[in-house]
């Protein structure tokens, strides 16, 4: 049972169970066995006020209610939906919320009512209750403390405290908590200037010049920091929550997971000197084939231009976290059987996921040499079958199938012997074939195979093939004809505004008739589509949005990111691109399914 507003906004008493006569109670829903245990300790935003409401529910006569609950923000109050219980929810940790509305370091949200205690004030108490037994510190062993509380001795209407006392105090209450708690890792989380814009904006009255009251609160947090580490503190970590898609990232102040940014507050694989981490923070001139720079900025300047437009799609791009991606894979083994692209769909998300991968080695797929033998489909082309192992049994693994008659002669048969219960299987065929009729034939084939043994295959998925910039057709298809390396490759329909993004629906848009069929995904996912739909399998949408990313094919199997040459090569692409795409594409089908309630991922 959840009491979902603030534990000072009234009380609650359970006096009886009633059931209907021919009622009876459900049995108990299993616990998570856990033994991570976080504490967040902040004002209303961790309270998660009025998270189920908006601007206009709010009035001045509803906030300004000095004791109990003011009327509509406990209606629209549910704690359980706080940011600090997602947190808990997404890293399967028991979590310990200890928050005040209105409350900071030093100064309460409103001068005018003192009755609302500072966060060293309200910390010892047992619960909401003023002045109410002290709390038992036993009772309750965090890992990690998130420290959150702060912002509110910038939100009044009078000068801001005295730097010296504001960060005295403020260190002093780490200093506490890590006496309470040896060994704590105590994150000094710094909000956003969103968290203080958005009020300020219609309680104009109670907020004087907010970007000025921001500065303050950043330039404050900065030098607490600095004191922090100074004083020896060296379990603190200072933690800045940038806007996303916002300035941090447009003043190139941050860099999107997405494109190999560090992982925020701290990383540890980043650091090290090898060619892996090269890889994945996709160092320029690096293992090849990473972009060179000048198309690593193109390729966020473009979802940068697209995010301006209004498209959710490249938004959500620029802010995907490996954390939101980790709860659908963790503890499973992910299959990506497919050719070359599919290799690459695997460097890409085993490098997004770059600081949960200890020995950023290749591991093999399975201990019987035997069976990884039998896979070798393609021994001359490679690579060796491998697999990123993560942390908590989490592996990432690729084996190439180019061909459906490989796939259904060997792969599927051997396939049952490699997977365990849980394990994700994403497939793709499709790029090899330059025809519609020989495609559907094997496809048509896998439908039959799939259907009679599916009951000892893995979850599945299908990936659609990946967009063709082949300049010789207006379609880019690739029509059997090898380029020299002269030859660039095209945007399809040969103009770059031939056909478009549609940023509030993705769909493509285009008024020329004979780029039809790259609306449904070309001749390719035309088949597959159909075929994989009628089996009832998820299809993951990852074709539309990366038809105008026409630019970055060059020297995939060129060693000189410098050169700029396409090598003849209109297919594959280089890091990060369509491949990093794909990491958000697998997420949005995730999230899909799980809405659908179809899915236990």
């Amino acid at each position: 049972m959840t009491k979902v507003d603030e534990s000072d906004d009234g009380e609650v008493l359970l006096h009886r169970f009633e059931i209907h006569e021919h009622g009876s109670f459900l049995d108990a829903l299993p616990l998570v066995a856990t033994d991570r245990k976080l504490e967040v300790i902040g004002d209303s935003i961790a309270v998660g006020y009025g998270n189920l409401g908006n601007l206009e529910d709010r009035t001045m006569s509803d906030i300004c209610f000095p004791h109990g609950c003011g009327g509509k923000p406990c209606q629209i109050t549910d704690a359980s939906q706080s940011f600090a219980a997602l947190v808990g929810n997404q890293l399967q940790a028991a979590v310990h919320v200890t928050a005040w509305s209105a409350s900071g370091m030093t100064n309460a949200h409103f001068g005018a009512v003192p009755t609302i205690p500072n966060v060293g004030e309200f910390y010892e108490w047992y619960d909401g209750k003023r002045r109410g037994p002290a709390y038992d510190f036993d009772a309750f062993t965090p890992q990690v403390i998130v420290q959150a509380a702060g912002l509110n001795d910038f939100r009044v209407s009078k000068p801001a405290p005295d730097i010296h006392v504001w960060s005295s105090v403020y260190i002093q209450f780490l200093k506490k908590l890590t006496v309470l708690y040896p060994g704590v890792r105590i994150i000094m989380l710094q909000y956003p200037a969103s968290a203080l814009q958005a009020i300020a904006g219609h309680e104009s009255e109670l907020w004087l010049d907010t970007p000025a009251q921001y500065a303050q609160y950043d330039s404050y947090m900065r030098q607490t920091s600095a004191a922090a580490q100074a004083a020896g503190l060296s379990n603190i970590v200072y933690h800045k929550l940038d806007e996303g898609t916002g300035s941090e990232v447009k003043q190139g102040h941050a860099k999107p997971y997405i494109l190999g940014g560090d992982q925020q507050p701290e990383c540890t694989n980043c650091k090290r000197d090898e060619e892996r981490t090269h890889f994945c923070r996709f160092a320029p001139y690096g293992l090849p084939p990473i972009c060179p720079s000048r198309d690593q900025d193109w390729f966020l300047n473009y979802f940068m231009e697209e995010v301006d437009k209004g498209s959710v799609y490249a938004k959500g791009l620029l802010e995907l976290t490996p954390c939101d991606l980790w709860p659908y894979i963790r503890g499973k083994t992910i299959w990506l059987i497919g050719d070359s692209i599919m290799q690459e769909h695997q460097q890409a998300l085993s490098c997004f996921f770059l600081e949960f991968w200890p020995s950023l080695e290749r591991a093999p797929i399975s201990e019987d040499q035997a069976l990884i033998d039998a896979l070798l489909l393609d021994p001359e082309v490679g690579p060796f079958p491998w697999c990123a192992e993560l942390v908590e049994g989490t592996r990432i693994c690729h084996f190439r199938s180019n061909w459906g008659w490989q796939l259904i002669d060997t792969v599927l048969p051997l396939l049952p012997q490699l997977t365990q219960p849980g394990d994700l299987w994403i497939q793709n065929i499709g790029v090899w074939y330059n025809d519609p009729d020989s495609l559907r034939v094997d496809m048509n084939r896998f439908g039959q195979y799939y259907a009679d043994h599916k009951h000892e295959l893995p979850t599945m998925l299908w990936r659609q093939s990946s967009v063709q910039h082949f300049p010789l057709s207006p379609t880019g298809d690739f029509g059997g004809f090898w380029l020299p390396p002269h030859f660039p490759c095209k945007p399809i329909g040969g103009e770059m505004d031939s056909i478009t993004v549609d940023p509030g629906t993705g769909h493509l848009v285009t008024d020329r008739p004979d780029l039809n069929i790259v609306q449904k995904g070309n001749f390719r996912n035309a088949v597959t589509n159909a075929i994989a739909e009628q089996m009832g399998i998820p299809v993951m949408q990852n074709w539309n949005q990366t038809v105008p990313i026409w630019q970055l094919h060059h020297h995939y199997h060129a060693r000189w990111a410098h050169a700029g040459y396409s090598n003849g090569d209109c297919t594959h692409h280089c890091h990060p691109g369509m491949y990093e795409m794909w990491t958000y594409d697998l997420f949005l089908l995730f999230k899909q399914l799980e809405a659908d309630g179809i899915s236990s991922w």
